[in-house]
């Protein structure tokens, strides 16, 4: 399955498509060297500098940041995947087709979000 890495500027609504994986990824979350995402129970980096991704290594268990950052799912999940709503602060900032993993345990880092969506069976991404 192909996956959409998305990075929002909260403080101007700018919505950047960072990568199209030709595979399943999930999870992604902001730490110290770009951004962190699963793949097939690996952890992968972004490099948000170079675009280039490496592997970390096994999946890493990060203390969930606090955030207000939610999906609010608008349509029943199937095979895990829907429409959701991605909401920051009480307002939503973007629709997409998501799973429970489109965003991991930090999903927010100055006044930017990321997140991963995934192609829609009905031909929107």
């Amino acid at each position: 399955m192909q996956s959409f890495l998305n990075l929002i500027d909260l403080s101007t609504g700018r919505q950047v498509r960072l990568a199209e994986f030709g595979f399943e990824a999930s999870s992604p979350s902001f730490c110290e060297d770009g951004v962190s995402f699963e793949r097939g129970g690996s952890e992968w980096l972004f490099d948000l500098s170079t675009g280039l991704i490496k592997k970390r290594g096994e999946t890493s268990t990060r203390p969930d940041c606090v955030t207000d950052v939610k999906l609010n799912f608008i349509s029943e999940l199937e095979n895990g995947f829907g429409h959701c709503e991605l909401v920051a602060h009480g307002k939503v900032i973007a629709r997409f087709m998501g799973s429970e993993k489109s965003l991991g345990a930090v999903p927010e880092k100055d006044g930017k979000v990321v997140f991963i969506g995934y192609p829609s069976p009905d031909g929107i991404n």
